[in-house]
């Protein structure tokens, strides 16, 4: 799988920073077309490329987003689109950081006593695994 060689990966796909670069590209350019779509903004094509940097294991991880934009926009509208970009589900949740982190542990029982699913902690009320880059558009 991905990562690197002396981290035991075979650098053959991408890593798990590779995967989160990629949601937030991915998130940011639905989010700018469904947003001009809804304006009427006559976008020709949305391109949005991200690059991860981490200085060091203890420092914060930098996503650098460059957003390209093709279209007869005026001034204002770039600039309301580069707002739009920041509303990006994936953009909120790295932006606001991670307030809390539950590990579920799942162990299939393999026909030995005791091994079974034991469910989250009672504070969790709900846990999913679904994402939706949303119209969360101010007006």
């Amino acid at each position: 799988m991905g990562g690197a060689v002396n981290h035991g990966g075979l650098k053959s796909g991408p890593g798990p920073f590779d995967l989160m670069a990629s949601a937030l590209g991915a998130c940011t350019a639905m989010t700018l077309r469904s947003f001009a779509d809804r304006k009427n903004i006559p976008l020709n094509r949305v391109q949005v490329n991200v690059l991860h940097q981490r200085a060091s294991l203890e420092s914060k991880d930098i996503f650098i987003r460059t957003i390209i934009i093709e279209g007869h926009l005026d001034d204002a509208t770039r600039a309301k689109l580069l707002e739009v970009a920041d509303l990006c589900p994936v953009s909120k949740t790295l932006m606001r950081g991670l307030a809390r982190f539950w590990n579920h542990a799942v162990w299939p029982a393999l026909g030995g006593p005791g091994a079974q699913d034991q469910p989250p902690p009672a504070a969790v009320t709900s846990v999913s695994t679904e994402s939706t880059c949303g119209n969360n558009f101010p007006s």
